[in-house]
């Protein structure tokens, strides 16, 4: 249900979309903002410490360990099975449930309080099931495209929800709308459009009913 479109690095970015809901990762010198200084594509993991979300309480509590659920400074492909991933990808997609719910309730619009803890999210969630995509890439069985069906429903759930969180739509909206407009730079004005743009596609101004059935369709 989740797709990667890929630029070449000469084109200067590269956009992860999942759902119809863009990551905001942009090579860094698309702008001068500290963002960016930081930060390259998600694809690039072995240069970006995965340390986003304080998830090593969750898998020291796990039985037996996770190592979804560990912070990483290279993806543990050597180390993931298909036993890991329902409970890891359940337990994540708790976490950043309470992730959301806290933005939600914290959001204004501005860089620091909306694009940041937003990018983190979809940092940690983009790169698990990345994981557990190259797992079955490489090692598909049975037990694996079982659990991978089981828990990519609630994955998807959850993706909908991201991408029609009205608080964090409106907080873009503002942004776009306030006077400052004119002073973002066309990195982040381009952030902005796209995360307007992807949430309409996302269903985030449909009636409930409406919302409700495109939900529906998008989890078959």
């Amino acid at each position: 249900m989740s797709s990667s479109i890929f630029l070449p690095l000469s084109r200067c970015f590269t956009i992860t979309l999942s759902h119809r809901f863009l990551s905001l990762s942009l090579l860094p010198h698309l702008s001068p903002s500290p963002l960016y200084h930081h930060r390259t594509s998600l694809r690039h993991l072995h240069h970006h410490r995965i340390a986003s979300s304080p998830l090593s309480h969750m898998a020291a509590a796990a039985v037996p360990p996770n190592p979804l659920l560990t912070d990483f400074d290279f993806p543990p492909y050597d180390s993931v099975t298909a036993d890991h991933v329902r409970p890891g990808v359940r337990a994540l997609l708790q976490h950043l449930e309470g992730e959301l719910d806290e933005l939600e309730k914290t959001v204004e619009p501005k860089w620091e309080k909306l694009v940041e803890p937003l990018e983190k999210i979809l940092d940690r969630l983009t790169v698990v099931w990345g994981i557990v995509n190259h797992l079955k890439s490489v090692q598909d069985s049975p037990e694996l495209r079982s659990a991978i069906e089981e828990v990519q429903p609630e994955k998807v759930k959850f993706e909908l929800r991201l991408g029609q969180s009205k608080p964090l739509y409106n907080a873009f909206k503002a942004i776009r709308e306030s006077s400052d407009w004119p002073q973002l730079s066309e990195a982040r004005k381009r952030i902005v459009e796209i995360q307007l743009k992807e949430a309409v596609l996302s269903g985030v101004s449909l009636d409930d009913d409406k919302r409700e059935q495109f939900n529906q369709i998008q989890q078959v």
